[in-house]
């Protein structure tokens, strides 16, 4: 029948690549057979036919045309393409292989006559033909596709595409058997590196305050945005970024809190999350994929930022360099103040800021401005100019945590600057005695009784105490002729008090007059309100002079207290501090005591003293001012010089003005010197020191004893009796003499 038949066919493997396909010609006989022809002729002007030998012509080219330029017939345009798969005809500049190239082509001009078949290769984009990777004399360069309009190239063997080099698909179309046009894609370059991720220092994934900031954010308090930066992260190459894809997760790496929806700009570094709704307390962390253009891609992200919108709790702030707060200081250059208890249960404090002013608002900063410290909680600063004497200074702090939020500003109670010591003052007495009664001689009755019912008015005492008024010679007791015997303790309400004053309070006890040897030694005390003060007597019971010639006695010890009452009315209590104890009592003084003048005498050091050979005791009080700052302890030490501590060291007895030193072992004639040591709440100490107490052991001496007015007398005519003596102590002076008239 003469007619011929050609069938090609490719081998396609699984990855959808296809091998250069294989050509037959077949003839039609009569019948309607397929007979495969054995000779053949070339079926264009290049010599190709379908019986030639692998890769060869059939004859020489002849008579071929290349109407490449100037082409009357179709025109056809080759794109680059990555993904045959993909429907997309976009034009791809790069790739990531370097072992194919691919392209995909269109009639874009139909004029002229269509093409019947297309062939294929690949060369340098520089070229008008394909040269560069295939050895044009040793190695086929073109590959035939029949009529498909795509194709991939694979390249042989040991051979890859240079990075360095655009490489573009060649398309030879045929549009008869002598006429063709070669055509070529724009080109496409290999990309075969990723990305690559910097480790320098700075260059990481932030999440950023702004989006011109430079510094990495732990923490931040907006919960509807994060501003992620990633400057100098990764490196393009030469070839630069394609995009990059941002992603906010709750762990790293993730992205199920946000994703960008659309590709971030390879020019740029910095992007902004918004539309969130992110939680308190909780970390965030910040994903960023950059895409080269050939599609390959590296990661990395942030360490993380936690959202906080609390701000941190206030705290406590101390003035002065103590451990404790201090409401006064001597220095009028050196300023401190330490705090703690600021707290943030989300990202921490980070740093505090500190001021000094003079007013207790939180906005008065007049002595020091705002100061950053750090996370210092203990600070001090030098003045410029001191501080005036009598100042009260604020300080003042507030904390800052991680995401910026400040606290409350604490300010301190305040500091007073006092650069004067306490003073020794002189004291004199306001008022009358406070106490009813104070000697028990009013409301006395007669009682057989070992336990009075009642204590003379307004004295009381408890169901548990027992009292004796004991009405006696007047040189027994030791105000009037009536004192009391005390178990337990009896006790008066004081009116009239003056909380703003100081007051003394004087008791004289003693052991009562017909004490036994047998009696138990007495450990007493004076309470007035809130406070209690102890004492002891004699232990040995003033052995072999409570006695003298048949004549009863009793040595009264004196004690001065002094006072700060808390109420208007107090209740005073003198007693035993057991039950099975007696304590004679009389002569009680409650009264109000006014600070005159300063001293630079002894007096303001006053002392009650009881020497006996075998056991002495000292009462001491003392009185000093301050008007700046209040007096915040007392030291007294004891010795045998003045300033000495022979006897007793310095010892504390905190803001009390009073000390007793019992049970001393002295010498006769021992002279004592007591020095009272007085610190006021800036730092400043007073010392005071007494003249010399003689520890007198002998009783005064009478050496004359005189009836009459001048020379002893026998008899006188008038009924006026006279007496005179004289009498003397050279240690420590007479203070008294009692007499009478006997017949």
């Amino acid at each position: 029948m003469g007619n011929s038949v050609f069938i090609s066919v490719w081998a396609v493997n699984g990855v959808g690549l296809k091998s250069q396909p294989a050509h037959s010609e077949f003839e039609l006989v009569e019948g309607g057979m397929l007979d495969l022809a054995r000779r053949c002729q070339p079926y264009n002007c290049l010599g190709h036919c379908v019986c030639a030998a692998q890769d060869k012509t059939c004859s020489d080219a002849d008579n071929c045309r290349d109407i490449s330029t100037g082409n009357p017939n179709n025109i056809i345009q080759v794109t680059d393409m990555t993904n045959l798969m993909s429907s997309d005809a976009t034009q791809s500049y790069y790739t990531s292989s370097d072992n194919f190239l691919a392209a995909r082509w269109r009639i874009i001009n139909p004029q002229g006559i269509s093409p019947i078949r297309y062939e294929c290769s690949a060369g340098h984009s520089g070229e008008n033909s394909p040269s560069g990777i295939y050895d044009t004399d040793t190695e086929r360069t073109w590959f035939d596709v029949g009529e498909n309009t795509e194709t991939i190239i694979t390249l042989p063997t040991a051979k890859v595409l240079d990075k360095s080099i655009t490489y573009s698909v060649f398309v030879r179309v045929w549009y008869n058997a002598n006429q063709y046009a070669i055509f070529k894609s724009p080109g496409i370059t290999p990309l075969m590196s990723a990305p690559s991720v910097s480790h320098i220092a700075g260059a990481d994934i932030k999440e950023l305050e702004t989006i011109l900031s430079v510094k990495d954010l732990d923490y931040q308090t907006s919960s509807n945005q994060i501003i992620v930066g990633w400057k100098n992260k990764f490196r393009g190459g030469i070839h630069g970024f394609d995009y990059f894809k941002p992603y906010i997760s709750t762990h790293p790496q993730g992205h199920n809190v946000h994703q960008s929806s659309t590709r971030v700009p390879g020019n740029t570094s910095v992007y902004t999350a918004t539309n969130l709704n992110l939680q308190e307390n909780r970390e965030y962390y910040s994903t960023v994929l950059a895409y080269n253009k050939a599609g390959l891609l590296s990661w990395a992200n942030s360490d993380g930022i936690l959202i906080d919108n609390t701000t941190p709790t206030s705290g406590i702030i101390y003035d002065g360099n103590d451990i404790y707060d201090k409401d006064y200081q001597n220095s009028t250059t050196v300023i401190s103040s330490s705090w703690y208890g600021f707290t943030d249960s989300g990202t921490s404090i980070v740093k505090y800021y500190w001021c000094i002013g003079t007013g207790i608002s939180t906005t008065d900063c007049n002595i020091h401005d705002w100061k950053n410290v750090g996370l210092n909680t203990r600070v001090s600063v030098n003045l410029t100019s001191p501080l005036n004497h009598g100042m009260k200074i604020y300080n003042k702090v507030y904390a800052v945590d991680g995401s910026g939020l400040k606290s409350d500003v604490a300010v301190s109670g305040g500091i007073t600057i006092d650069i004067t010591p306490p003073v020794p003052v002189d004291i004199d007495y306001i008022g009358e005695n406070l106490i009813a009664n104070p000697s028990f001689e009013e409301g006395v009755t007669e009682s057989n009784k070992e336990c009075d019912d009642q204590p003379p008015a307004p004295w009381y005492i408890d169901s548990t105490s027992c009292i004796k008024i004991i009405q006696s010679q007047p040189s027994v007791s030791k105000e009037g002729g009536t004192y009391i015997k005390v178990k337990g303790h009896i006790q008066q309400t004081v009116f009239d008090l003056n909380t703003h004053s100081a007051y003394h309070v004087i008791v004289h006890v003693g052991y009562p007059h017909d004490v036994s040897i047998q009696h138990h030694n007495v450990e007493g005390f004076v309470q007035f309100g809130q406070e209690t003060h102890t004492f002891s007597l004699d232990p040995e019971r003033c052995r072999g002079i409570c006695d003298i010639n048949q004549q009863p006695l009793i040595l009264w010890n004196k004690f001065t207290y002094v006072f700060y009452p808390r109420e208007a009315s107090e209740v005073i209590r003198i007693g035993t501090s057991k039950l099975h104890m007696i304590l004679a009592v009389d002569d009680v003084y409650v009264q109000q005591v006014n600070y005159i003048d300063i001293t630079s005498d002894s007096n303001h050091l006053i002392h009650h003293t009881v020497f006996r050979p075998y056991w002495s005791s000292l009462h001491l009080t003392w009185h000093f001012k301050d008007d700046q700052s209040p007096i915040t302890d007392y030291q007294w030490a004891l010795g045998t010089v003045k300033g000495g501590t022979q006897i007793q060291s310095f010892t504390s007895v905190g803001r009390n003005q009073h000390a007793t030193a019992s049970g001393l072992n002295l010498a006769h004639n021992t002279l004592l010197y007591l020095t009272v040591m007085s610190t006021n709440g800036a730092g400043l100490t007073t010392v005071s020191q007494s003249e010399s107490i003689v520890a007198d052991m002998t009783p005064p001496i009478i050496s004359e004893m005189n009836d009459g007015i001048e020379n002893d007398v026998n008899f006188q005519l008038t009924k006026l009796i006279s007496v005179n003596w004289k009498v003397g102590d050279p240690e420590s002076g007479v203070e008294y003499c009692h007499w009478a008239i006997v017949y």
